[in-house]
């Protein structure tokens, strides 16, 4: 299953998909609860985007997310939210793939974003922010029509 994020915090929600992982017969879901900031800068940050480059096959998981997305956005146009991007997959995936979509793509990690800016470097439909998947206040609510998350915790 993939995973992904059903609610974020109070007063922000998706307008018309939520992408969610099932588990057994839970759904997995991010937790609004405190938790100490990821540290996945300088090292950590190349290791990761090791990690990401080997999920670009096309039975990969950047390639079962996208399915996931188009299917929520048949018109190939709307609004994603990549929570937790790292370098950058698959929101660039996903903002190649629909170029009449916006793609906004965030990570807590400054290193992660650097590399997240590099990779949709020349794409139109993609912005990199940097913030915290567990305090959207910055975010708009009822903004995207998809939100994916694949690794964030």
């Amino acid at each position: 299953m993939l995973p992904a994020i059903r609610r974020l915090s109070a007063g922000f929600k998706p307008r018309r998909s939520e992408l969610v992982s099932r588990k057994g017969n839970g759904v997995r879901a991010m937790s609004a609860a405190a938790s100490p900031p990821a540290a996945f800068d300088g090292e950590m940050a190349v290791l990761y985007q090791r990690l990401f480059d080997q999920h670009l096959h096309k039975n990969g998981p950047w390639a079962m997310m996208l399915k996931e997305v188009k299917a929520a956005l048949p018109s190939g146009t709307g609004t994603v939210l990549d929570l937790a991007c790292g370098p950058g997959e698959p929101g660039a995936m996903v903002a190649k793939a629909l170029p009449g979509a916006h793609v906004t793509l965030s990570d807590y990690s400054g290193d992660m974003v650097e590399k997240a800016r590099a990779r949709v470097a020349g794409l139109g439909n993609a912005t990199v922010v940097q913030a915290d998947a567990f305090n959207m206040t910055g975010m708009p609510s009822d903004h995207f029509d998809v939100v994916t998350c694949c690794y964030g915790e």
